[in-house]
């Protein structure tokens, strides 16, 4: 519930305008300072073992360290096509576009608006005679300008445009912790499809070894050299490494689904050629445990979330305290054909609540 007081005295504006100009930087949300992480110097399970060789990976496009040209050409069709990352990226422009709503609340909004009538009155109208008996036409043209400006004086719009940031920016976050899964899920499901094509390349071998061992094992058994129970081995094994070789083959294709779906194309439409990775992987630096959880997105968005809980601190402390506001109305002279212009109007009105 709120009660409105208006002034028409230049007093109340002038102690407004001195009140803003003391106060504008005034907040009641606690001073925030993002916690600093534990400064680990090494991990507690390393023990003897020496860092690999080579510098921190960048955050970037990670994945073209494996000089893998089919890896980067899946990549990139993963930006264009993925459902997930596509509904990430517009959470973070809605998250944004609400921020710069939430800015744009501390500056003064202005409204103009504009209307224009014409009416024609026959001469055989009730009171016609009065003017001839002739008929009237007339064209009513309104323009107005309106202006509003809540004047922060406790920093509540100020703290709910600082919130809106860091949402915004932890919606970033979360969009980039979606999208670091995503291209994690897709390099490692290709790298486990390239080890399934060495699986099967060496299981087709090996089932033709098996299959030319029990050819000649059962030649030796009808010619009375071998035993029966030779024959039985040398099947058992022949048929082992033909269930392995479904098997792979059956995984390799459950990864080949997997891949289409992460680069939202069909995958009764999409196929993977054999082949073997490009290079060997490179040596990666595992750095700092520290360093490392500033670079995770999951961390940042978690630390965003908490600046923008300590904002809204100062925008419920601000709630206790009064508002105020000023207004102000203008038009021009209204224009018309057939009858006398109107004079301008001007109000303004300051208020608090």
């Amino acid at each position: 519930m709120s009660t409105g007081l208006s002034c028409p005295s230049t007093g109340l504006t002038r102690l407004l305008a001195l009140g803003a100009a003391l106060l504008s930087a005034c907040s009641l949300a606690p001073a925030y300072r993002p916690p600093p992480p534990p400064q680990v110097a090494q991990y507690r399970e390393a023990g003897e073992w020496a860092p690999a060789p080579a510098a921190s990976l960048a955050q970037g496009p990670w994945w073209q360290a494996f000089a893998d040209p089919e890896l980067d050409r899946l990549e990139g069709e993963l930006t264009a096509s993925n459902p997930s990352l596509a509904a990430a990226l517009a959470r973070f422009s809605q998250a944004r576009a609400f921020a710069l709503g939430a800015r744009s609340n501390v500056f003064p909004s202005v409204d103009a608006r504009a209307s224009g009538t014409r009416a024609r009155t026959s001469g055989n109208a009730p009171l016609g005679a009065l003017l001839g008996g002739r008929s009237y036409t007339a064209n009513d043209y309104l323009l107005g300008l309106d202006m509003s400006w809540e004047i922060d004086l406790f920093g509540r719009l100020r703290n709910a445009a600082a919130a809106a940031g860091d949402r915004a920016q932890a919606s970033a976050a979360d969009a980039a912790a979606l999208e670091l899964s995503v291209r994690a899920a897709l390099a490692s499901d290709y790298f486990s499809l390239r080890g399934d094509d060495a699986s099967i390349a060496l299981l087709e071998d090996t089932v033709k070894s098996y299959a030319s061992a029990y050819t000649h094992t059962a030649e030796r058994y009808k010619t009375g050299i071998a035993a029966q129970s030779d024959v039985d081995q040398a099947a058992t094994q022949l048929e082992n490494a033909r269930a392995q070789l479904a098997a792979v083959r059956l995984d390799r294709a459950q990864l080949e689904h997997a891949i289409a779906v992460l680069t939202g194309q069909v995958p009764s439409l999409f196929s993977l050629g054999s082949g073997a990775l490009a290079a060997a992987p490179p040596p990666v630096d595992a750095g700092l445990p520290s360093t490392l959880l500033l670079r995770r997105p999951d961390v940042a968005s978690a630390e965003r979330a908490m600046a923008a809980a300590n904002a809204q601190i100062g925008v419920a402390r601000a709630a206790w305290f009064p508002n105020f506001s000023r207004a102000s109305k203008a038009s021009p002279p209204r224009a018309g054909s057939a009858r006398p212009a109107s004079t301008g109007r001007s109000a303004r009105q300051d208020s608090y609540r």
